[in-house]
């Protein structure tokens, strides 16, 4: 299966971070700002000009606005409905 990364998760679709291909400071900088891997997130908004805004849906954080360079390099998994 092809890896994902934020850039191009679809808006509105709940997802988990599977992994983070950046520096141990930039990770550290992520998890800072709120970015857990695990946590249930949605993509509110961005596209290929703009910065990727993501929320935390596991803690109704308020949204984070994350670079284009940044949100390359985490990927990430959909979280499927149950049926």
């Amino acid at each position: 299966m092809k890896e994902l990364n934020l850039l191009q998760a679809e808006l509105g679709r709940n997802f988990v971070i599977e992994k983070i291909d950046l520096d141990k400071e930039s990770k550290l900088r992520l998890h800072t700002m709120g970015i857990h891997a695990r946590n249930i997130y949605v993509k509110t908004g961005g596209n290929s000009a703009s910065p990727v805004l993501i929320s935390n849906v596991s803690n109704m954080s308020t949204p984070i606005a994350l670079g284009q360079n940044l949100a390359s390099n985490i990927y990430i998994s959909y979280i499927h409905a149950p049926h």
